[in-house]
């Protein structure tokens, strides 16, 4: 898993359409997955619909190079978390930094 302990400090002006709190979530979403806890559970907990909770845990499975970008608000501005939520997202970690690092930083 990808460790970001300095969560709560990371504020870049340029990173407004990808939230590093949703990145963070999906994070402690996926161990409870992995701990045993179930879909419907988190369901209950957040509030929220079965699908909008599995695509934000995509987020936790994109690559660590991507994720770091996502917390020092490198991403290029016209990647939204729709873009990373999304099913088109590469699974392959080089296919994924190459389609999201190559863009020029704002």
């Amino acid at each position: 898993m990808f460790d970001h302990p300095n969560m709560l400090q990371i504020s870049p002006a340029c990173f407004k359409n990808v939230k590093s709190d949703r990145a963070d979530e999906a994070h402690d979403w996926l161990n409870q997955v992995k701990s045993g806890k179930q879909i419907a559970g988190l369901k209950q907990q957040t509030g929220l619909l079965d699908r909008t909770i599995w695509k934000r845990m995509r987020l936790a499975c994109l690559s660590p190079k991507v994720q770091k970008a996502i917390l020092a608000g490198t991403l290029h501005h016209n990647i939204t978390i729709r873009n990373l939520e999304s099913k088109a997202v590469p699974v392959n970690w080089a296919e994924q930094e190459a389609l999201y690092l190559t863009k020029v930083p704002c």
